[in-house]
Formats: structure tokens, C-alpha cells, sequence
């Protein structure tokens, strides 16, 4: 409305707030359009006593995701509510919930009391569930692109997966199932697990299991297999599941992992990059009791099949043997006559040629008898003869050699008396022994020492002062 400027603030024309507002009311009605889809990220959501549920709808900018450029008021009446609600969670397996991009049918409404708000009268569930995969989909290219796709799906679970990371909620119901059925298997198979704790729902719950998949990498030496379980719940809880930064981690991780994290009609980002996927905690635990069971039956079956094979070998060995024995009984008689007619042809040679060597030999010692004793006595006598000329010249060198060791055992008498002791002390010297050692220095005495002085003519006993 225009008024008349003045400068009397008293004689200005005005209106009250609620006629201004009530006016914006009626321009809203009459100049917004009414029942329009519209797309919108739900930023918060609240269902109140009296069942009417309450949303803050907002606009991101394309080139930055955290930036808002538009936000409403958004409001479900609670027969609305009670309808589109349980539809909208039976197409998507989701209920609403923030975080999720949305198509809502809406109208505009004012409040002079309450402000700007949108009604929503319908929502399409079939978009969101869109939406949904599409935002799945960007992570598992986003994850082939990057080349870990199919890293763990690489891993191998070992033969015998006894050693067991356990990532899950200590409190969850799963992973109650899970380690009851690892320790009440059948055949008791033993199973050595350890609980690394973590939330697995919500916001919080992407950061929590990879906080918890880094400690399992500490001691990833300690482990054969790693399991992210949870119990049932909502199907919204399945959206940390698909988060970009904890499948990454899962596919590079360097231990097999086996997600047993939603239900049989979920399958999440985890489950595909995981080494394998089952739909519940106690699938994820028979799945380890069956790679035992496996295990134990080609252990059954390879001892069968050694104790078959044993036997079959000893069966064949068992009969060579008895063809054996019966060879040998037939060929032992005939060699043992072959031989001992042989050998009877030897000693009939044997005696033959002893006796002629013999003959031989004893006329060939006589003949060697006659000649030894012809060359013995040529021998004495030519020794008999060098001897004799010899004697005089041997006597006379002998008598020479004599006299000069003589002459040298004088000379070094000589030398010993010069050199003895006994010779030094009679020149007047004397020696000092202190407990039974030669003194050669005053500094090797001290106060107090018994010492004892050698003379040429006896001996004397001092104290040291």
C-alpha cells in the first residue's frame, strides 16, 4: 500500500506485521504456483508426536556439494504420512531419511505466524530409488576406474581360515550368531577369533570400520580372513555400506574379507568389492565351518586313498615274492650243483699245480742254496781284507777326535768357572734373595722384609728398616 511521506513519524501511514504478512499470504496463493514436483535433497527430517513429519529441503550447487542455494520448509500431514511413508520404504527398501534426493509433489503455503513452507501431498518413490542406484553406480565405477575392483575379490580364503577378524558391534545379534556358530560346529572344529569393535550404522559407521580395518592391518599376521557382520534392522542402515572410502578400503585390503552386512535381498558396495558375500551373520559362519568341512573331506579322502593305494602296492609286492620263492626254490639247487662241480674241477687243478710248483721251486732253492754260499764266502773275505787295512788309519783318527773333545770339555770347564756364582761371590759380591727371588733393585724391597745374603763362606739373614 503507498502512503504520504511526512516528517511527522506521527502522521506516516502504516499497516500491522499481520495485515503485511497476511497480504504476502494472499500474493503467495494467488501468484506461486500449486501441485509441482520438485526435486530436493531431504537435509533434515523429524516425525513429531501428533505423526505429522517435518523436512528442511535444500538445493546444492553443482560444482560444490556442500554449498546450499536454496533450502524450504517442507511439511507431511500425518494422514499423508501414514500412506506415502510405507509405500515409499516397500519400493526403496528405505525409509526417509536425511541425505536422501527426493521428487515431492508440493504447494506453496504462508503463515503469518509460521513463516514460508512447502505441503507435499505425494512422492515418487520410483525416483529415489533412481537416484539411489545411480549414486551406487557412480561408486563402483569410481572404483574400477581407480583398478581396485577386483583386488580382494583376487585374495584367497586358505584352506583352513582358523584365525578370524571379527568387524562388527559387540552388542549386534549377528555377531552373537556368527561366533555361535563358529564354536558349536558339528564336528568342533576350533576357531581362534578376535573382536575389533565398530559402529555399523549411521553416520559414523563408514569411519568407525575403517578405523577398525587398520588395526586388523597391524596384526594382519595374526589372521586368516577378516568379517564385517551385522545384525538385521533397517534397510537404511545399508547406506554406510555403499560409501566410496570404505569400499575402497575393503577391495585393497590384504586380507580375503567376508561381508555378512545386509539382507538376502540387499547386496551393497561392500558385499561386491568384498573376497566373498553372504546374506547373513550365520551364512558368513558356515561358510568357515564348510571350508573346514572341505578341508576335513579331502583329508578323509586322501587318507583313504593312501590307505587304498598301501594296500594295493603291498597286495602287488606280496604276490612278486611269492613268484620270487618259487623261482629261487628252482634255481638255487641247479647253480648250487653247477658250482660245486666247479669248484670240484678247481681243487683237482689246484692239487695238480701246487705239486708241480712245488718240484720246481724246491729244486730252484737248491740250486739258489749252492750260489749263496759261493757269494758269502767271496764276501767275508773281501770284507776281511778292506777291514785289515783299515784298522790303522780308523786307530789313529779315533785318537785325534779324542783329543780334541778334550780340549773343548776343558775350555768350557773353564768358562763355567769364570761364569759360576760360587767364583763372583769369592771376589767379594754377595746375593740377595727375598722368599727365594734374586733382588736386583732397592725398590723391590719394602719395610719389614725378610731378606737373606749369599756370602763366598756362608749365609745371613736381615730385616729390612
Amino acid at each position: 500500500m503507498g502512503h504520504v511521506p511526512s516528517n511527522n513519524k506521527q502522521e506516516m501511514d502504516f499497516i500491522s506485521l499481520k495485515d503485511y504478512l497476511a497480504s504476502v499470504r494472499q500474493a503467495v496463493a494467488c501468484h506461486v504456483e500449486a501441485d509441482v514436483w520438485v526435486r530436493a535433497e531431504i537435509s533434515e527430517l523429524k516425525v513429531n508426536g501428533s505423526g505429522h513429519c517435518y523436512l528442511t529441503l535444500v538445493e546444492k550447487e553443482e560444482s560444490g556439494k556442500m554449498n546450499v542455494c536454496a533450502k524450504a520448509a517442507a511439511i507431511i500431514w500425518a494422514n499423508l504420512y501414514n500412506m506415502v511413508a510405507p509405500m515409499f520404504e516397500s519400493v526403496t527398501h528405505q525409509p526417509l531419511q536425511r541425505g536422501m534426493t527426493v521428487l515431492v509433489r508440493v504447494s506453496p503455503n504462508f503463515h503469518e505466524a509460521y513463516g514460508f513452507s512447502l505441503i507435499i501431498s505425494d512422492i515418487d518413490p520410483t525416483f529415489t530409488l533412481g537416484d539411489m542406484a545411480r549414486r551406487r553406480q557412480e561408486v563402483i565405477d569410481k572404483l574400477k576406474a581407480d583398478g581396485v575392483w577386483d583386488m580382494n575379490h583376487e585374495q584367497q580364503i586358505p584352506l583352513l581360515p582358523q584365525r578370524v577378524a571379527v568387524i562388527s558391534s559387540e552388542t549386534a545379534a549377528g555377531f552373537g550368531d556368527f561366533i555361535n556358530q563358529l564354536e558349536h560346529n558339528d564336528r568342533q572344529f576350533k576357531f581362534y577369533w578376535h573382536l575389533f569393535p565398530a559402529v555399523m550404522q549411521g553416520d559414523g559407521a563408514p569411519s568407525s570400520i575403517m578405523a577398525a580395518l587398520d588395526e586388523v592391518f597391524v596384526h594382519a599376521a595374526l589372521f586368516d580372513v577378516v568379517v564385517i557382520v551385522r545384525g538385521g534392522g533397517a534397510s537404511a542402515d545399508m547406506l554406510a555400506f555403499d560409501d566410496y572410502d570404505l569400499a575402497s578400503c575393503c577391495a585393497q585390503f590384504p586380507l580375503p574379507i567376508i561381508s555378512g552386512v545386509g539382507h538376502e535381498r540387499d547386496t551393497c558396495v561392500v558385499d561386491l568389492v568384498a573376497c566373498r558375500r553372504c546374506k547373513t551373520p550365520t551364512a558368513v559362519g558356515a561358510l568357515l565351518v564348510d571350508c573346514m568341512e572341505q578341508a576335513y573331506a579331502r583329508v578323509e579322502d586322501a587318507t583313504l586313498a593312501l590307505a587304498t593305494g598301501a594296500r594295493q602296492i603291498l597286495k602287488e609286492e606280496k604276490n612278486r615274492l611269492a613268484t620270487a620263492n618259487m623261482l629261487l626254490a628252482k634255481t638255487v639247487p641247479l647253480a648250487l650243483a653247477e658250482e660245486k662241480n666247479r669248484l670240484t674241477n678247481l681243487c683237482a687243478a689246484l692239487r695238480v699245480a701246487v705239486s708241480d710248483n712245488c718240484k720246481t721251486a724246491e729244486a730252484s732253492l737248491q740250486h739258489s742254496m749252492i750260489t749263496l754260499k759261493s757269494v758269502a764266502r767271496l764276501m767275508v773275505r773281501s770284507a776281511e781284507m778292506r777291514v785289515g787295512t783299515q784298522i790303522p788309519q780308523l786307530s789313529h783318527a779315533v785318537r785325534t777326535l779324542i783329543t780334541s773333545q778334550q780340549s773343548k770339555i776343558e775350555l768350557m770347564e773353564q768358562k763355567v768357572d769364570l761364569l759360576s756364582p760360587q767364583t763372583l761371590l769369592k771376589k767379594g759380591y754377595s746375593l740377595t734373595l727375598n722368599n727365594g727371588r734374586v733382588v736386583r733393585s732397592a725398590n723391590d724391597l719394602q719395610k719389614g722384609d725378610k731378606i737373606e745374603t749369599i756370602f763366598a763362606d756362608g749365609r745371613r739373614t736381615s730385616i729390612v728398616k
